[in-house]
């Protein structure tokens, strides 16, 4: 029997109180929360440990961590090399497990992952030298993690020089030299055809480079919860939410969030708990071919009419937000404590769902364009509205790309069952400054060619030098924001300061907020929107036969009464944009009669007229006007 060990020593930051990774590393850094470990990596018998991949090495050593006390000895260590992620292709994790306990003997456990899996772009050094680590209350074992307490989370690294090191400490012990250089050497082996494994073959689909979870390696969009159980929103007191399942029309798997205010009993009729038959009705792609299946409940029904409100009479009508690229749909229920859109709505009157379409960070990325979600998503997500609440019409509130997908939509004839739509910040016209067209006909068929993809969460932890690269040039460009994903994504859809939102008016905590709530927005789309940019309004990307060619040429869905909102310092599209779609609808959808209206919001940028501090007073009565008969 031939032992092995080695040394390794890992560095970065770490957060109190935080759950998410990226978070953890961002604010860390900001604060100077340092952790590391300084281990020794012990295989008592090679031969067994790499012919069983469930079978730990030992680690023993130190973990130094000012948050928790200081030094902090290993009273139990354990490290596997390579595990297998069951059902997600090549994937492979490296595990970590230290048992401490902090100057008051209070027990802790140190966990974390290295995920290495292939993703968009080349990433090999970033997923085996990453570390994403929480700290847990206790001495938890793996099978007992999903309900330990979590105090602390963050990231740490291994360096070059550090790797370096640790190659060189690997020390073979037992048998004659032989055996050890050969124990060596088949462990190197080993190492290496793993790597070739993974990373060798073609690239794999999906994966969550943004938002990694170790229980849930490709993201989470049940947040933990079982489909359709009705839970509290966190951070938004009186609000309640359950998570369905939703299948769009060419089978993927999209979530839809379906919003009520609290109370003390459970939920009305037609609220499902998720695992049952599909419910609503699918839709057709361009070809004519059936599409997906709708939202299912519990019990494997269609889900009913008659969603009930806190005194047991029907909700009121039922209203649909798209969110729009790189985000998700928490942007509508806002940052805790802060602006909420889904407030404002329940306020009103409304039954509020949220559709998560395939732009959503909540969901694993993947390449698509505003056409995708148009034909695929969109009507998926209203015929299951409409499955569930009986409703004949749904009305519909989108911002941003879910607005100009939704224009495909509606243009497409695809959305006659939706009566009433509030577009925010652009639509069917998009007008950017002139220094953005520049910027996307120079610079991102560049970058285009290394890069898959772009995203704001590259300001926090980069996958790749080229991503790296990209990172440092937002931070230098847009020197005025502290907030790295700020900067970052401000840099990746626009040019000079205050692309995403006017900062005044968010508020610091606003402001740190949104640093979790932008991530992935593929090359595929962002080279579609080039194309509209310099079109001056929505092109299609094609590929669908329902979809025109022109849609400035179609007709809009009789009956359809357009609102259409933008802030004046919009510097991701100008307003002049909503004005020219508001003249546009008004000439071909009804003339003056059909109440379509325009609203421009003095002061405000792009997305703040949803998420900042004064938009419950300047906007959401806007929008609750467009919503209403």
């Amino acid at each position: 029997m031939t032992s092995l060990s080695f040394h390794e020593h890992m560095a970065g930051f770490i957060t109190a109180g935080e759950h998410d990774y990226n978070e953890g590393l961002r604010r860390g850094r900001a604060e100077d929360t340092t952790c590391a470990f300084t281990l020794e990596l012990d295989i008592a018998d090679v031969d067994t440990f790499l012919d069983d991949p469930m079978k730990a090495a030992t680690a023993a050593g130190v973990v130094t961590c000012g948050t928790f006390g200081g030094t902090l000895p290993v009273e139990r260590g354990d490290f596997d090399l390579f595990v297998p992620r069951e059902g997600e292709g090549r994937g492979q994790r490296m595990l970590y497990r230290l048992l401490v306990r902090d100057p008051d003997g209070r027990p802790l456990t140190f966990t974390g992952f290295k995920d290495v899996a292939d993703g968009l772009g080349l990433d090999i050094w970033s997923d085996t030298s990453t570390l994403f680590l929480r700290v847990l209350a206790g001495h938890v074992e793996a099978a007992d993690e999903d309900g330990a307490d979590v105090l602390a989370a963050g990231v740490l690294r291994i360096s070059h020089a550090g790797f370096v090191r640790m190659m060189a400490s690997m020390r073979p012990r037992g048998g004659p030299p032989w055996r050890r250089a050969r124990a060596l050497s088949r462990f190197q082996t080993a190492f290496v055809g793993t790597l070739v494994h993974v990373y060798g073959g073609r690239q794999e689909k999906g994966g969550q480079q943004d938002f990694p979870d170790p229980a849930h390696p490709a993201g989470d969009p049940f947040r933990g919860f079982a489909p359709g159980a009705w839970h509290a929103v966190a951070g938004h007191p009186g609000i309640e939410r359950q998570i369905l399942p939703l299948q769009a029309g060419d089978g993927l798997p999209l979530t839809l969030h379906h919003f009520r205010r609290a109370r003390a009993t459970g939920g009305g009729a037609g609220a499902g708990d998720g695992g049952g038959a599909p419910g609503g009705a699918g839709v057709g792609d361009g070809a004519g071919a059936p599409g997906g299946a709708g939202v299912g409940d519990g019990a494997g029904a269609p889900g009913g009419a008659g969603v009930e409100d806190d005194a047991g009479a029907p909700a009121g009508s039922p209203v649909l937000c798209l969110h729009g690229t790189g985000v998700r749909g928490d942007i509508f229920v806002g940052a805790p404590g802060g602006a909420s859109t889904v407030r404002a709505l329940l306020d009103g009157g409304h039954d509020v769902w949220v559709s998560n379409w395939r732009a959503s960070i909540d969901l694993p990325p993947r390449p698509y364009t505003l056409d995708d979600g148009a034909v695929l998503d969109h009507p998926a997500a209203i015929a299951a509205v409409r499955a569930r609440t009986g409703a004949e019409r749904v009305r519909v509130l989108a911002h941003c790309q879910g607005s100009t997908s939704f224009t495909i939509t509606a243009l497409s004839g695809l959305a006659g069952d939706v009566s009433h739509v509030v577009a925010s910040a652009v639509s069917l016209h998009t007008v950017v400054p002139w220094r953005t067209r520049v910027k996307s006909r120079l610079l991102l068929p560049l970058v285009g060619l290394r890069m898959p993809y772009v995203s704001a969460q590259w300001g926090v932890r980069s996958p790749t030098a080229l991503a790296t690269g990209f990172a440092r040039t937002a931070r230098i460009v847009r020197r005025e924001c502290d907030n790295p994903v700020c900067a970052l994504g401000n840099y990746m859809y626009g040019t000079g300061p205050d692309v995403l939102w006017v900062h005044e008016r968010l508020g610091e905590p606003v402001h740190d907020w949104v640093s979790r709530e932008f991530g992935f927005a593929p090359y595929r789309f962002l080279r579609q929107m080039a194309r509209c940019t310099r079109a001056g309004h929505v092109v299609p990307a094609g590929g669908y036969d329902r979809v025109p060619g022109d849609l400035t040429g179609a007709t809009p869905p009789a009956g359809q009464r357009w609102t259409f909102i933008a802030g004046t310092r919009n510097r991701l599209y100008r307003p002049v944009g909503q004005e020219r779609s508001h003249a546009w609808w008004v000439q071909h959808g009804g003339g003056e009669s059909a109440g379509h209206a325009l609203h421009l919001l003095d002061g405000y940028g792009h997305l703040d007229p949803l998420i900042g501090p004064g938009a419950p007073a300047d906007v959401f009565p806007l929008i609750l006007a467009g919503l209403a008969d």
